[in-house]
């Protein structure tokens, strides 16, 4: 059985799930992917895992440290609950990078590297915010971008524990990350449909497809060109509010 509680912090109301095992939940009201762990079927109960919590807000939210923690119950996949973990590693004041945490995944599995891209998106989806901090995760260049809570709410715990904000900056809207891809990896897609319906997805309004291969000849360039431009003719009605030249760059 899972319970559900409410605790008014000065950043915004947040809704507690937890069950028998520990916490599973702790979202900011309205925030992305609000409840997503939270079972249809709840009590609203005043258990002892919520007192517990409710006692660690108090203490963080008035500035300090606290000195415990509280029992968690993560809810995901294997790679989520591992970048999870990490991040309750991560000191009170301190930050780190989604590359770093990769590259200490990457150590940990003993393979040579692993996806900041995949990092950031288990991050994101951390469901207990705060207490599992996310919010100490930052680009590599200090950008402030990809908090579930929103980045007002980012930069307000950030100043909670008195980190310089010099470092970091918040970038400016319309600014867009890009998808990177090889021109060579273009040709391995076995559905080109999924494939480029995905980055769509996942891809910022006003970024770009950036197709890239430094020893690709201006010719393959070109026909590789042709074949995005087809597939974007084909699929006019689908990507109506997209421009040519938002579909793709070559490089």
């Amino acid at each position: 059985m899972q319970y559900i509680s409410h605790y008014t912090s000065p950043i915004g109301n947040i809704l507690l799930a937890a069950d028998e095992a520990g916490l599973t939940g702790l979202w900011f009201e309205g925030q992305k992917y609000f409840a997503r762990c939270l079972n249809n079927e709840h009590i609203e109960k005043e258990i002892d895992i919520f007192k517990d919590t409710k006692k660690w807000l108090d203490i963080y939210f008035a500035g300090k440290e606290p000195k415990f923690t509280v029992l968690f119950h993560f809810i995901g996949t294997d790679f989520q609950c591992e970048v999870w973990r990490i991040l309750c590693e991560i000191p009170y004041g301190e930050t780190t990078t989604y590359g770093e945490i990769a590259k200490q995944l990457a150590e940990k599995k003993g393979i040579s590297r692993m996806s900041a891209q995949a990092v950031g998106g288990a991050v994101g989806h951390n469901e207990i915010s705060v207490i599992v901090p996310c919010h100490r995760v930052v680009g590599s260049n200090g950008s402030l971008s990809g908090y579930a809570g929103g980045i007002d709410r980012k930069i307000e715990l950030l100043k909670l524990e008195k980190m310089d904000m010099s470092r970091f900056f918040i970038p400016k809207k319309g600014t867009a990350l890009c998808i990177v891809f090889s021109r060579l990896a273009f040709h391995h897609f076995t559905n080109v449909d999924k494939a480029f319906s995905e980055m769509v997805r996942v891809l910022k309004p006003g970024g770009k497809l950036v197709l890239i291969d430094m020893e690709a000849t201006k010719e393959e360039l070109r026909v590789t060109a042709d074949e995005i431009e087809r597939y974007h003719k084909t699929y006019a009605k689908r990507f109506a509010r997209w421009s040519k030249n938002r579909i793709f760059t070559l490089l």
